[in-house]
């Protein structure tokens, strides 16, 4: 049996005065659950969210006041088409998006057309199983 032992391990978190404004957990990779999610901002601390290439996805601000700040800093992110999608090579161009449905698809096309105009593109895609994928070749 090859069990993680971290599956065996019950792990708790004990309220306590946190002196720090944040953590950071620099160069690792793992898993967090919603419940430590929870309690880290119930103490007021912020998280950070990143990402699989490292752009901020979202962050969790202490403070209820800064709720409107968060709002428009995910808003903004939205809005910058230079962090919808990722150029993982120029050249040959291969762009990489994850887009999930079709409203997503038509925005990432918006985006690459108004960054990339006059051009033709090769799509290579790949759903999960219960998406709209007709809707979304369509618009391909």
């Amino acid at each position: 049996m090859n069990e993680n032992i971290l599956q065996k391990q019950k792990l708790e978190f004990h309220p306590h005065q946190i002196k720090h404004d944040s953590i950071i957990v620099d160069g690792h990779t793992g898993n967090i659950t919603f419940e430590a999610m929870r309690w880290l901002m119930k103490h007021n601390v912020q998280l950070t969210l990143l990402n699989w290439n490292g752009n901020l996805l979202a962050s969790t601000l202490p403070q209820a006041a800064n709720a409107g700040k968060l709002k428009i800093k995910q808003y903004q992110k939205y809005l910058d088409n230079k962090t919808r999608f990722e150029i993982a090579q120029k050249n040959p161009l291969i762009i990489l998006d994850g887009a999930h449905n079709p409203a997503k698809v038509k925005t990432f096309l918006t985006s690459l057309t108004k960054i990339i105009p006059d051009k033709k593109f090769v799509f290579l895609v790949a759903f999960k199983k219960g998406k709209d994928i007709d809707k979304m070749l369509e618009l391909l």
